[in-house]
């Protein structure tokens, strides 16, 4: 195996092929993680899907990771649920979207996907 390292990402080679590219970490303890590259490992084990998603819920922003880990302490019972919709949403509204339907429902103290959801599927973000 052969790693080389470039301006901002590193390259992973095996047997001269390329197995993996990886955007470099400037900062100290920060990890850069692609989820598409646990994929497999993601299908087959539900729960480290779940928190692999968190992980990346609570990096977006600090209102973000407010309303995550509320949601969290919440009801531990549905947390799964609630943390795949959320990642869901996330990713099919981009950043801005899902921050601002967080940011309004945080603000309101309604705290689950369905509100989020309902945020993003159809109500401005007007006060």
């Amino acid at each position: 195996m052969t790693v080389r390292v470039a301006e901002n990402e590193l390259r992973i080679y095996h047997d001269g092929y390329l197995v993996a590219q990886h955007q470099r970490s400037f900062e100290k303890k920060q990890w850069i993680r692609d989820l598409n590259q646990y994929e497999k490992t993601l299908l087959a084990k539900p729960i480290a899907k779940v928190m692999a998603y968190r992980e990346k819920l609570l990096e977006v922003n600090t209102e973000v990771a407010s309303y995550v880990v509320e949601i969290c302490r919440r009801d531990r019972n549905v947390m799964d649920q609630q943390i795949l919709r959320l990642y869901a949403l996330w990713q099919e509204h981009g950043t801005e979207r899902f921050y601002e339907a967080v940011r309004f429902c945080h603000e309101a103290q309604v705290y689950g996907a369905e509100y989020i959801e309902l945020m993003l599927r159809g109500c401005s973000f007007d006060r």
